[in-house]
C-alpha cells in the first residue's frame, strides 16, 4: 500500500519511543529496576537465536566468573507473586551461567566458582512486539545471529510490517533487525527456497553449503522451475562443484527474468542440463 500523502512520513518509519531513552539527562530514574535473580527462576522468551557457538559460551562463562556481569539482562516478571522472570535479552549470559556449573574446577576454570544468579533490568510493563524486536536486534549486534537464525527472524518481522509499500517495508524491517537493505533483500529471496536448500546457505560456505550468491540464483530459478532448483542444489555437494557452478555459464547471461526464463525453458526442452549449467542458468547473482 503506497503512502497516500507523500509529504507525510510513513508511520512505520517514524522513530519509536526508546525502551530506555538515553538522549537526555533530565530524567533521574529509568522505567524498570535492577534485581539479582537466581538462575533457577530465569527462563527465555521466544528468541530468533537457535544456534550458539559452544566456544563462545565457554569464553563468556569464564568472563562472568572472573570479572562479573557488566551488562544486565532485560526481563519481565509476569506475576509479581512468582519469582519466575522471562528474559528478552540475555540468552548467552544465561547459557554461560548454567554452563559454569559444569566448567568450574575444570582446566582453565580451576579457581573459579559457578554462577548462581544474573543481574536483570526488570521492565515495569509487558514489552510490545516492536520493543522485543528492538531488544533482540541490539543483542544480535553484540553477537551476530547465524544466517539460519536471521532467516527465521526475517520471517517473523516481514509479515509484521505488511501494509507498507515495498521500500518502506524493507526499510522498517532493516531497522527492526539492525541489518542493511542488501541483507534484507537477500534474506527475503532465501525465504522463497525450500527449507532443505535454505538451511544450507552460509555467508562463508564450506563443504556442501551454498553461498548467498548461489542461493539468489536458485531463488530466481525456483520461481520458474522449482524441480530444477532442487536438482541443482542436490548436485552441488562439494566446494569445487560450487565454485564451478558460480564461475561457469550455461548460456549468454540473461539480464532479465524473462531472459532467464527463456534460458531455463530452452535447456529443459533440450535436456542439456548438467550440474554446472543448471546452477548458472539464472545468470549472475544479485547478492
Amino acid at each position: 500500500m503506497l503512502n497516500p500523502n507523500p509529504a507525510t512520513p510513513n508511520a512505520g518509519l517514524l522513530p519509536t519511543p526508546a525502551l530506555f531513552d538515553v538522549t537526555g539527562v533530565a530524567q533521574s530514574t529509568v522505567d524498570g529496576r535492577l534485581e539479582r535473580v537466581a538462575l533457577e527462576h530465569l527462563q527465555l522468551a521466544p528468541n530468533p537465536r537457535k544456534h550458539t557457538d559452544p566456544d563462545g559460551v565457554r569464553r563468556l562463562a569464564r568472563m562472568l566468573a572472573e570479572t562479573g556481569q557488566l551488562v544486565p539482562c532485560i526481563g519481565r516478571r509476569p506475576d509479581p507473586h512468582d519469582p519466575a522472570v522471562v528474559l528478552f535479552d540475555g540468552q548467552r549470559r544465561l547459557l554461560a551461567a548454567r554452563a559454569s556449573h559444569e566448567l568450574a574446577g575444570t582446566d582453565g576454570f580451576e579457581a573459579l566458582a559457578p554462577i548462581h544468579s544474573l543481574i536483570v533490568v526488570l521492565l515495569d510493563h509487558d514489552p510490545t512486539p516492536d520493543e522485543i524486536r528492538r531488544i533482540q536486534a541490539q543483542a544480535a549486534a553484540r553477537e551476530p545471529l547465524t544466517l539460519v537464525d536471521q532467516q527465521r527472524q526475517f520471517a517473523d518481522c516481514w509479515p509484521a510490517r505488511a501494509g507498507l509499500d515495498d521500500n518502506d517495508r524493507v526499510a522498517t524491517v532493516c531497522a527492526d533487525m539492525g541489518i542493511s537493505p542488501k541483507k534484507a533483500n537477500n534474506l527475503r529471496r532465501q525465504l522463497t527456497l525450500p527449507d532443505a536448500i535454505r538451511e544450507r546457505v552460509a555467508d562463508r560456505p564450506a563443504g556442501g553449503q551454498l553461498s548467498v550468491t548461489m542461493a539468489n540464483r536458485l531463488a530466481d530459478m525456483h520461481d520458474i522451475a522449482p524441480e530444477l532448483s532442487e536438482a541443482v542444489a542436490g548436485r552441488i555437494t562439494t566446494t569445487d562443484l560450487h565454485d564451478k557452478a558460480s564461475s561457469l555459464g550455461c548460456c549468454p547471461q540473461p539480464q532479465s527474468r524473462a531472459g532467464m526464463g527463456r534460458c531455463v525453458q530452452r535447456r529443459r526442452r533440450s535436456g542439456s542440463w548438467s550440474a554446472v549449467s543448471l546452477a548458472t542458468a539464472s545468470g549472475p547473482g544479485r547478492a
